[in-house]
C-alpha cells in the first residue's frame, strides 16, 4: 500500500491522530510522482479511512469504484453486500454504496467508464457530474453531462434508485429488474440500457430472450446487448 497521509499542518490533525487525503485527485496533487495502486483515503466526513484503488494514469487521480474483467466475482449480491462493497480491487470488486456516497457527497465529481469487447476495442463514456446519495436516497444516482467514444447508456438512469435482488427500488412496475430481468445490481429505472453489473458471460454472447432478459455485461450503445470483456468504473473531483 503506498502512502497517502497529509502533512499535520496541512489537514490540521492532532499529533495523536493520522490524516489522509480524500481521494485519489488530492493524492496525486499532493505528490505528481504518484504511481497507480492501492491508497487510504478519507472524504471530509469524519468517518474512518478506507481502502482505494486509485489509477494515475494519463489524465489520473481516479477513485475506482468497480472493476469487471475475468468472471472471477460473484456480483448477483444482495442490498447488504452492494452497501459495503466486496471484491479484490485488483481484480474484480465493487467500492461499495456506502464509500461511493462519501466520495461524492465531498464535493462535483465526474464518471469515466472504460469498456473493452472481445476483440479488445475499449470505448469509454466520460460524465462531468455524477453522485450517489446516501442509503436514505436508496443511493440515488444523479448524472449528467456525457463526451465519449461508446455512446451514453446511462443518462437513463438519471435519478434512478439502487436495486438488487432483495431490494426493489426500479420504476418497472412489472418485475424486479435485478432479480428478474438483468441478474445484476444497478441504478435501474424501467431497467435500462446498461447492466455492468450483470452476469459475466462469455464475451461476445448475448441473451435477449424475453424470459431471461438481458443478463450479461452491457453497455447497449457501444454493443448492444452483447456481453463485455472489461468494465472499469472511476471518479474524480470536477476541476
Amino acid at each position: 500500500m503506498a502512502s497517502a497521509c497529509c502533512p499535520e499542518d496541512d489537514c490540521g490533525c492532532p499529533s495523536r491522530k493520522k490524516c489522509f487525503l480524500r481521494d485519489c485527485g488530492e493524492i496525486l496533487e499532493n505528490d505528481p510522482s504518484a504511481q497507480s495502486g492501492d491508497y487510504l483515503i478519507q472524504p471530509h466526513d469524519e468517518q474512518p479511512e478506507f481502502m482505494v484503488y486509485c489509477d494515475m494514469r494519463k489524465d489520473g487521480g481516479w477513485t475506482v469504484i468497480q472493476r469487471r474483467e475475468d468472471g472471477s466475482g460473484n456480483f448477483y449480491r444482495d442490498w447488504a453486500n452492494y452497501k459495503k462493497g466486496f471484491g479484490n480491487v485488483h481484480s474484480e470488486f465493487w467500492l461499495g454504496n456506502e464509500k461511493t456516497n462519501r466520495i461524492t457527497s465531498d464535493g462535483d465529481f465526474e464518471l469515466l467508464v472504460e469498456l473493452t469487447d472481445h476483440l479488445d476495442v475499449m470505448k469509454f463514456a466520460r460524465y462531468s457530474h455524477f453522485r450517489v446519495g446516501s442509503e436514505m436516497s436508496n443511493y440515488l444516482m444523479r448524472i449528467n453531462g456525457y463526451t465519449g467514444t461508446a455512446g451514453d447508456s446511462l443518462a437513463y438512469n438519471n435519478g434512478g434508485q439502487f436495486t438488487t435482488y432483495d431490494k426493489d427500488n426500479d420504476k418497472w412496475s412489472g418485475t424486479n429488474c435485478a432479480a428478474n430481468y438483468s441478474k445484476g445490481a444497478w441504478w435501474y429505472t424501467n431497467c435500462g440500457y446498461s447492466n455492468l453489473n450483470g452476469l459475466y458471460l462469455t464475451p461476445g454472447s448475448t441473451s435477449t430472450s424475453t424470459t431471461s432478459g438481458w443478463t450479461g455485461i452491457f453497455w447497449y450503445h457501444f454493443k448492444n446487448t452483447e456481453s463485455l470483456k472489461k468494465t472499469v468504473m472511476m471518479v474524480k473531483r470536477a476541476p
